[in-house]
């Protein structure tokens, strides 16, 4: 449903196909999902997420960490920002989600 709406499914019928034909697989077709190869379940990892990611947040980190003058000479754009705090937590929660050993999904 998070592809469904960029799409132009607006009504209830997207989510309730979708929730049906992950019934379907679920319930009786999981023999058939393990002749899908692993790299293309991941490709479609891929574009979800390249599709769903807020990418100006990561412009909003960015200023985040700059001086307010250098934010200034830089425009409009560099304006937005979060709390540095806010960004020293995403950074420490995202290293150790990711780094050490036995975490990684």
């Amino acid at each position: 449903s998070t592809v469904n709406c960029p799409k132009g499914g607006r009504g209830r019928l997207g989510p309730a196909v979708t929730a049906v034909g992950i019934m379907a697989c679920v319930m009786g077709a999981y023999p058939l999902l393990n002749f899908i190869p692993v790299a293309a379940l991941a490709g479609v990892m891929l574009v979800v997420v390249m599709h769903t990611f807020k990418w100006f947040s990561l412009q909003m980190l960015v200023a985040a960490l700059l001086p307010v003058s250098i934010r200034d000479k830089l425009g409009p754009r560099f304006q937005l920002k979060v709390p540095r705090i806010d960004v020293f937590v995403i950074c420490v929660v995202t290293l150790l989600s990711n780094f050490p050993k036995g975490t990684n999904i």
